[in-house]
Parts: C-alpha cells; sequence; structure tokens
C-alpha cells in the first residue's frame, strides 16, 4: 500500500487521522521479547528457499 503523502485530498496523513490512545500496559504475549526471534526465523526460512 502506498503512502498518500501529497496526494491525499485532505493534505493530511491517514495516521494523522486515527485515534490510537497510549497505555501503560506492555503489549500482549511478549512481542517485545518473541520479535527477534521470529525475525530470525523468517531469515532462515528464507534463506532455505534460496
Amino acid at each position: 500500500m502506498a503512502d498518500a503523502g501529497d496526494n491525499s485530498p485532505t493534505g493530511r496523513e491517514y495516521r494523522d487521522t486515527v485515534f490510537l490512545p497510549e497505555t501503560p500496559f506492555p503489549m500482549r504475549g511478549g512481542l517485545p521479547q518473541k520479535e527477534p526471534a521470529i525475525l530470525e526465523q523468517w531469515g532462515d526460512l528464507d534463506s532455505a528457499l534460496r
């Protein structure tokens, strides 16, 4: 999906129109700890497919 940039009708970016509150609690499922291992696994799979 391409970024709207200056081509948007209002001149604003989509992310400026969406209300996503900041919360004091951590992400569910321990994603900050799991993400590096997931990315490494994807990299290994990508290397195996080449």
